[in-house]
């Protein structure tokens, strides 16, 4: 483990172990808990014994998690009694089968009132208690034993069988962790899935942020200086949105916008732009939470990724992911997670200076790809071809041309993804974009990213219409941004902390590959008008530069080449008429 100052590292622990986000649950609610959590109010927990079909409607619920006690909240306030009242035969004579309007007439809202509800509801409660008696204790002492031990040291070590740990699924949950430790935990290997809880359910009165100037100030910088830095920040954040919506960008949206009010899902559309746009403000030590699926092979990347970011608030995940996993026997699969010196070398953030964008230029920059790398049109058009001869169906094709042709012709299913031959050829595109954006990129896992650290190399710019105080706002923050990091680098803090109260609307340098099957489907995924404005425009660039580069891509790739739409989230997309 890399060496740490001990008051840093000690910090995160206490801050990760803190009882000022830890959820509250009743003796009764913890008898629901205990069998699938590892832990009932700690911030890092597993969940297991559950369903495959539960696990990921469950998860899904991290994107959007309205309920103060996180996931666990949502298990025992509407998950099981959404479940219990499905068997209930008030239910169905009452309300025809409706779980939903049952729950909202007798205005049910946790497991308590569920229960108290009426004897029927209670023994249903008590057949699930029973039906499902699982204790933690031996589940762990179980997975612990000898003979499971040394047959996985034995076989995944010492023969290699990497295979082994591929089918072993892990589920892991963190609450109110970071931003930049979500994105830590992200950058993982296929085999991997992540559900994050959407900006827009971030409290606006910002108290929810990692509490980095405590770090900041041991290494000298002024801790008023970085608290106001990220204070101003969700100022301009609460003044924009408003209280339900009602601030100066919302309004604008629904004015500029008002010939489309008619429009399905108009204010869907308005709220969510909203929040595309408006998370530029909010700074990198903003708290969420978010969802891991993951197969045992994976689970030491996750850590390793962990360590290797550096922050103190990482290596304390680290110690509390493994303390969890042990009770379900998932520590087993987290060996050689110490990262080599390879490993660190490999890691290193590209450099900031290709992308350098200081003063005295203007701090506002379009999102864009500066520089594409693909093999000449000749080279792939000839890899390919030997590819597809060598295929019966295609055996009587006389050049590449024919090949596209019937490629073209040929019915496809809606995911139906480009044919192998098409992961031979390889593109590399760098650019640059907000932060809060790249998130969006480093999820299309089937592709290689890398980026630049978090640093005031200039500020999002959004190129749609909007009110004049939001880039007025842009630049502010991005100047306190400015001034703040200067402080900061002055104090020799590392670049891995300076990220923290930042804006996540400041650019980040970027390099994204993937073969050409992996960028069409990706493409095709990004392209769609339910996409972030920012994410589709840089997809629809990358889209627009293999075209150039090849001119038959637009025979066999898909995607929505509308130049850019009203907003997203409406129920059809609405093409946006330049002005």
């Amino acid at each position: 483990m890399f060496l740490h100052q001990e008051f840093l590292l000690q910090h995160a622990r206490e801050f990760l172990t803190s009882k000022e986000f830890r959820p509250m649950f009743t003796e009764t609610e913890k008898k629901y808990i205990c069998p699938f959590f590892t832990s009932v109010d700690g911030r890092v927990y597993f969940t297991h014994s559950l369903p495959e079909s539960v696990l990921c409607v469950l998860f899904s619920m991290f994107s959007r998690i309205k309920n103060l006690r996180g996931l666990r909240g949502v298990w025992v306030d509407s998950f099981l009694p959404l479940f219990f009242a499905s068997t209930l035969q008030e239910v169905e004579t009452a309300f025809g089968g409706s779980t939903e309007k049952f729950l909202h007439f007798y205005e049910i809202n946790s497991l308590e009132k569920f229960l108290t509800h009426s004897e029927e509801a209670r023994q249903a409660a008590n057949r699930f208690l029973k039906a499902i008696d699982v204790d933690p204790n031996y589940i762990e002492e179980f997975s612990a034993a000898p003979k499971v031990k040394v047959f996985l040291a034995t076989h995944k070590d010492g023969y290699g069988h990497n295979s082994i740990g591929r089918v072993a699924g892990l589920h892991i949950c963190f609450e109110n962790i970071s931003i930049l430790a979500a994105k830590s935990i992200e950058w993982g290997r296929m085999g991997t899935g992540y559900i994050e809880l959407s900006t827009r359910y971030v409290d606006m009165s910002g108290k929810e942020m990692y509490p980095i100037e405590n770090e900041l100030a041991w290494y000298g910088v002024d801790a008023g200086l970085v608290r106001s830095a990220m204070e101003s920040s969700f100022d301009y954040y609460r003044a924009q949105q408003g209280e339900k919506f009602s601030g100066i960008f919302p309004e604008f949206l629904r004015e500029h916008y008002k010939n489309f009010r008619n429009v399905n899902k108009f204010e869907n559309g308005v709220v969510g732009e909203t929040c595309d746009v408006l998370g530029n403000f909010l700074p990198c030590a903003t708290l969420t939470s978010l969802g891991v699926a993951m197969s045992g092979e994976s689970f030491p990347d996750l850590l390793k990724h962990l360590m290797l970011d550096n922050t103190p608030e990482n290596l304390a995940l680290v110690e509390l992911i493994l303390e969890e996993a042990k009770k379900i026997g998932g520590d087993q699969f987290s060996r050689h997670f110490e990262p080599s010196e390879w490993k660190k070398i490999s890691w290193e953030y590209l450099d900031s200076s290709r992308f350098r964008l200081f003063p005295p230029f203007t701090p506002l920059y379009p999102s864009e790809i500066k520089n594409a790398f693909l093999p000449p049109n000749e080279y792939a058009k000839r890899a390919l071809y030997e590819g597809f001869r060598g295929q019966p169906f295609f055996a009587n094709m006389h050049d590449f041309n024919a090949v596209i042709k019937k490629l073209k012709v040929l019915p496809r299913g809606e995911f139906d993804k480009l044919p192998n031959h098409f992961e031979k050829i390889s593109g590399v595109f760098s650019g640059i974009m907000s932060f809060r954006s790249w998130r969006d990129l480093q999820r299309q896992q089937l592709s290689t990213h890398y980026r630049t650290h978090v640093k005031p190399i200039g500020f999002y710019l959004y190129d749609k219409p909007a009110p004049g105080e939001f880039f007025t706002a842009c630049q502010n923050v991005w100047k306190q941004n400015y001034e703040l990091y200067l402080a900061m680098r002055s104090k020799n803090v590392p670049p891995e902390i300076m990220q923290y109260p930042l804006a996540m609307g400041n650019l980040v340098g970027f390099e994204f590959a993937g073969n050409l099957a992996q960028l069409e489907f990706c493409i095709w995924q990004r392209s769609k008008f339910s996409v972030n404005h920012e994410v589709r425009q840089m997809f629809l660039q990358i889209y627009k530069e293999l075209q150039r580069v090849y001119p038959w891509w637009k025979d066999v790739s898909r995607a929505d080449t509308i130049p850019a739409y009203v907003f997203a989230r409406t129920e059809r997309g609405i093409p946006l008429v330049r002005e």
